[in-house]
């Protein structure tokens, strides 16, 4: 009987007794003893990898060329809340969520054509009784050395409570009541909820495709631009700030603007959460209050307390940078008397109507203001001696059916505070109503 067994250089050796084959029982002896080697090693690969396969702490299967599952591990049977009997077998399709069977054949279609070795995604299995369970799947196919399909290997990985979390916060993104936005360091929207679209006048796509930085106002863009830097830096974890959007139709709509940062795992700036709220209604009130405090209601025009601010401010901003400010305080001439005879109607009227044509005799800069009954001021900044002349005569050209009115103007001096300004200009005033000068006196 021969015996044949393969040598250290692979070559056959043959061992027979009608073979003259010198030092062959030697050479069949360490033959043998490699072939035996290479068993034991192939056995103690094969129980490394049992072992491996079948104590997984995630779902493991060997599928055929067909998509049946061949061998199935603990962790995959718990998964899909199957016996191994009740997989083994079966086509993996016939457990895959209907709606994620078509891409499963998509990638397999290219694996098969060659075009992909592995494919990785995410899926639905369902379980007995109809429950569902998410998987992240890694599927790698596997060839012989001829390049003929063996089968594959699957990992399967339960996601399930990831999925869920994520379906939560888009069910709460999408539908908030409030405008989200998450935006990419550099300022790119990266998604935008429903509501954002609505407050802003733009369509998603609109969004996706612009940054924060080209619908800010460009009066709010420095302050916002600084926020975002400290918290880039680390130096804030979040901000609050009210700013002014430009919306699609050209319009300004005012937001109370959140805004924190989500870093991964490495602390690494991942995007910004923006959370928005409409305050247009409220900045509308504020800004009504805001002008009943500051201005006078028959009028219109600045309030005593507005008047005395703006004065303070116009004065330390010309010592500041040495710019020239003056007072002209106006008198209705002979008011009393109107209102006496004509009534308090008739006076209003006429202080209305005086109110509205001062206005319209001034520059855009000039500030109008009622600081008695009938005593109105006007602040008179950058203005040279000439000009501040001709303001004043336009002021007093007297309107038909319309009453006269005395003007005092004071130019402001260095270290003058001022109640020493309006002080000069009263005193301006008196002297033109007493007829002392016909022009406006020069203090």
């Amino acid at each position: 009987v021969a015996r044949t067994a393969r040598g250290q250089d692979g070559a056959l050796i043959v061992d027979h007794p009608g073979v003259s084959c010198p030092q062959s029982s030697s050479a069949w002896t360490h033959a043998v003893a490699g072939v035996h080697r290479e068993d034991a090693f192939a056995r103690e690969a094969q129980r490394y990898f049992d072992a491996a396969f079948d104590n997984a702490p995630i779902g493991m299967a060997l599928f055929n060329c067909a998509g049946e599952y061949v061998r199935v591990n603990a962790s995959l049977c718990a998964l899909l809340g199957r016996s191994d009997d009740d997989l083994i077998g079966r086509r993996d399709q016939e457990l895959t969520h209907p709606d994620d069977r078509a891409s499963d054949l998509v990638a397999a279609e290219r694996i098969f054509a060659g075009e992909l070795s592995t494919h990785q995604c995410e899926k639905r299995f369902v379980r007995p009784g109809g429950s569902i369970v998410w998987a992240l799947a890694n599927l790698t196919f596997l060839r012989d050395e001829a390049g003929l399909p063996l089968g594959w290997v699957g990992q399967f990985q339960d996601i399930t409570a990831r999925r869920d979390a994520e379906e939560r916060f888009r069910l709460a993104f999408d539908h908030a009541p409030i405008g989200i936005a998450l935006v990419a360091p550099d300022g790119r929207f990266l998604r935008v909820n429903g509501r954002i679209c609505e407050m802003l006048g733009y369509r998603e796509s609109e969004l996706l495709s612009a940054t924060f930085q080209d619908i800010t106002h460009p009066e709010d863009l420095h302050a916002d631009l600084e926020h975002l830097e400290a918290m880039l830096a680390g130096t804030i974890r979040t901000y609050e700030t009210e700013k002014r959007y430009l919306r699609a139709d050209g319009s300004i709509t005012w937001v109370q603007l959140s805004v924190s940062l989500v870093r991964d795992d490495a602390d690494h700036p991942r995007y910004f959460i923006s959370q928005l709220q409409d305050i247009n209604e409220r900045k509308q009130a504020q800004g009504e209050l805001e002008h009943l405090a500051n201005h006078d209601p028959l009028t219109g025009v600045l309030n005593r307390r507005a008047w005395d601010r703006e004065l303070a401010r116009a004065i330390a901003e010309a010592a500041r940078l040495d710019r020239s400010v003056a007072v002209a305080l106006i008198d209705l001439d002979e008011f009393k008397r109107l209102n006496d005879t004509r009534g308090h109607h008739a006076g209003d009227r006429a202080l209305a109507d005086a109110a509205r044509w001062w206005r319209s005799q001034l520059r855009s800069a000039d500030l109008l203001a009622r600081v008695g009954g009938d005593e109105f001021a006007v602040l008179l900044a950058d203005c040279d001696r000439e000009h501040l002349d001709a303001i004043v005569r336009r002021l007093k050209q007297r309107r038909p059916d319309a009453p006269g009115c005395s003007i005092g103007l004071a130019t402001w001096h260095r270290g003058e505070v001022a109640a020493d300004l309006m002080r000069r200009a009263d005193q301006a005033l008196y002297a033109d109503k007493a007829g002392a000068r016909r022009h406006p006196a020069a203090a």
